[in-house]
C-alpha cells in the first residue's frame, strides 16, 4: 500500500493559486496520455488517479504539436552574384582574368540587378577584369540611352588598357530608327559628344540547306537613309544580315570610346520570316601615360613589271555595292508594289 501511495505522489503535482484565488481551493493535476492535463479537486485522495481512456504511445509516434516554418526557397540572381564577385575579388587579380559570359544564360535576373552591375562595371575600369562580356534581356530603350552616355565617363585606366561588352536583345520598336535618334539626341544635349566613324556592312545570303551562301556584300556610309530604309529590310523579307557601326567619344577625354554595334540578322532556316536584332556596346577605356613615336615619312614608289597572267589584287576582291541603291532599287520596289496589289 505504501508503494502504491509513493507512484501516487510521483504522477501528483500540486496546484498552486494565483494571488486573488481562494486559498483554501486545493486542486491537483493528473497526467493524460499525450501530455494533456485533468484539473481536479485534490481533497479526497481517492479522486487521484491515472487516466487510460486513451493509451500511451512512444516518442517516435508523438504527433509534433509545433510545425516547423517552411523554408522559402530563394532564386539565385545571376547579375547580384557577379557583381558580389567583383567587388569582393582582389582587384590586382581581376585585372588579369576574363569573365566572359557572352554565351551563358543568366538566370533571375531583373531590370534593376542588370543595370546596377553593368553601371558598375563601366564606372570602375581600375576594378573589373580585362575583358567583361554579358548578355542581357531586361534593359528597354530607355536604359540603352543611359547606358551609352555612362560608357563615355568613365576615369582612365590605371595601366594597360580593359574592355567591356554587353549585348543587349532588341525588341520589335527598339529598331535603327529610334537607336540612331537616341544618338543624336546625346550630342545635342551634351556638349564634346561626337560619332568619329559610322557604317553599315550588309551581306546578301541564298539558302542552300545548312550551307548559306553570301551571294552579295553591301555597304555605306549614309546611315540617315539606311535608318528611313530598314523597315523595308524587315518588311522585304529577304535573307539579308547588315551590322551598323558607330563609334561614339567625348572630345578631350581620349582614353574611352564606345563602339555601337547594331545588328539586324536574317535567319536562313525561318526562309527570313523572323529576324534577330541586337544591340552591342563595347567600351574600351586606357591608359593615360605619354608615350613618345618617332615615325619617319618615307614616299617611295617601287615599279615592277606584270605578267599577263597575273591577278590584280583590286579585281580579286569581292565586289561591294551599295546598300543605299540596292534598298533603293526597282526589283525592290516593283515586288513591293505586286504585294500592294493583292
Amino acid at each position: 500500500m505504501a508503494l502504491r501511495q509513493d507512484v501516487r505522489d510521483l504522477l501528483t503535482t500540486r496546484y498552486v493559486p494565483q494571488h486573488g484565488e481562494h486559498e483554501e481551493c486545493e486542486k491537483v493535476e493528473a497526467y493524460r496520455a499525450g501530455g494533456d492535463i485533468d484539473m481536479i479537486d485534490g481533497r479526497n485522495d481517492e479522486d487521484v488517479c491515472l487516466v487510460e481512456d486513451r493509451p500511451l504511445h512512444g516518442v517516435a509516434d508523438t504527433p509534433k504539436l509545433i510545425a516547423k516554418p517552411a523554408r522559402e526557397s530563394r532564386s539565385r540572381d545571376e547579375a547580384v552574384k557577379v557583381l558580389l564577385k567583383l567587388k569582393k575579388g582582389p582587384v590586382e587579380q581581376l585585372r588579369l582574368e576574363k569573365y566572359d559570359y557572352y554565351n551563358s544564360r543568366w538566370f533571375n535576373t531583373t531590370q534593376e540587378t542588370e543595370l546596377e552591375l553593368i553601371n558598375y562595371v563601366l564606372l570602375n575600369p581600375n576594378a573589373r577584369p580585362s575583358h567583361f562580356a554579358i548578355q542581357s534581356r531586361r534593359l528597354n530603350i530607355c536604359d540603352v540611352e543611359n547606358i551609352i552616355l555612362t560608357s563615355l565617363l568613365a576615369p582612365p585606366q590605371s595601366n594597360g588598357q580593359s574592355l567591356a561588352r554587353f549585348a543587349i536583345k532588341c525588341t520589335e520598336e527598339l529598331g535603327f530608327k529610334k537607336l540612331w535618334e537616341i544618338v543624336n539626341r546625346l550630342k545635342e544635349q551634351n556638349d564634346g559628344m561626337m560619332i568619329t566613324d559610322g557604317k553599315v556592312v550588309a551581306t546578301l545570303i541564298e539558302d542552300v540547306g545548312f550551307m548559306p551562301k553570301v551571294t552579295h556584300r553591301l555597304s555605306t556610309e549614309r546611315l540617315e537613309e539606311y535608318a528611313e530604309l530598314e523597315r523595308g529590310l524587315d518588311e522585304h523579307g529577304e535573307l539579308m544580315s547588315s551590322r551598323v557601326y558607330l563609334t561614339c567619344s567625348i572630345q578631350g577625354k581620349r582614353h574611352v570610346q564606345t563602339q555601337i554595334t547594331y545588328l539586324n540578322n536574317g535567319c536562313s532556316r525561318m526562309n527570313g520570316t523572323k529576324r534577330t536584332k541586337y544591340i552591342e556596346l563595347e567600351q574600351t577605356v586606357k591608359c593615360m601615360n605619354r608615350r613618345v613615336l618617332i615615325a619617319e615619312d618615307r614616299n617611295e614608289s617601287v615599279e615592277f613589271e606584270v605578267d599577263e597572267d597575273m591577278t590584280s589584287l583590286r579585281e580579286a576582291q569581292p565586289i561591294v555595292e551599295d546598300l543605299i541603291d540596292y534598298l533603293r532599287s526597282d526589283m525592290i520596289i516593283e515586288e513591293d508594289s505586286d504585294e500592294d496589289e493583292y
